[in-house]
């Protein structure tokens, strides 16, 4: 008979413990590979993991390479409320000039504020850019794309060469 009492005191204590604050982030692929000027998006999940609304702003992410930028979809805060999901674009990577090639590492996170006025909280997650040299065509190509060109004015010319100088028949 004396837990009674306990237990009315601990409901009455969590019932007044704020919400707590969570996401997760998940991104497939983590790893994306591109090269000089290229802009890469990287596509995942955002969750409000809560029993509770948040709204999650201050997107926040870095790299190992200060000419690899980040822009991020989360600029403006958004409310989610409890189990709410996002799919989609969550940011974009672009690769500045004369960057090395080589894998380089980077962190994508967000920030969550409980509408109850719970803790915040934040998800983050690692990200690679495997930057690769610029594609340049080899010179076997160029040379066939000279060839074939070369081979139709030839015959262009052939073909109008022989229209002008067929001798006329009498009728």
């Amino acid at each position: 008979m004396t837990l009674r009492p306990w237990m009315a005191v601990a409901a009455c204590l969590l019932a007044t413990t704020p919400a707590f604050a969570g996401i997760s982030i998940s991104v497939t692929p983590d790893t994306q590979t591109g090269f000089d000027g290229q802009t890469l998006s990287y596509f995942g999940t955002v969750t409000n993991t809560t029993g509770s609304d948040v709204v999650i702003t201050s997107p926040y992410g870095a790299n190992d390479n200060p000419q690899i930028t980040q822009t991020d979809t989360f600029a403006t805060p958004q409310t989610f409320t409890a189990g709410q999901s996002f799919t989609g674009e969550l940011f974009t990577v672009t690769i500045g000039p004369n960057v090395a090639p080589g894998v380089y590492h980077g962190i994508y996170g967000l920030s969550a504020h409980s509408v109850s006025g719970g803790a915040d909280q934040s998800g983050q997650f690692n990200y690679f850019t495997n930057v690769v040299p610029t594609p340049t065509p080899e010179p076997g190509t160029l040379g066939m794309l000279s060839a074939a060109l070369g081979a139709a004015v030839v015959a262009g010319k052939r073909r109008r060469y022989s229209k002008t100088s067929r001798p006329q028949l009498p009728n």
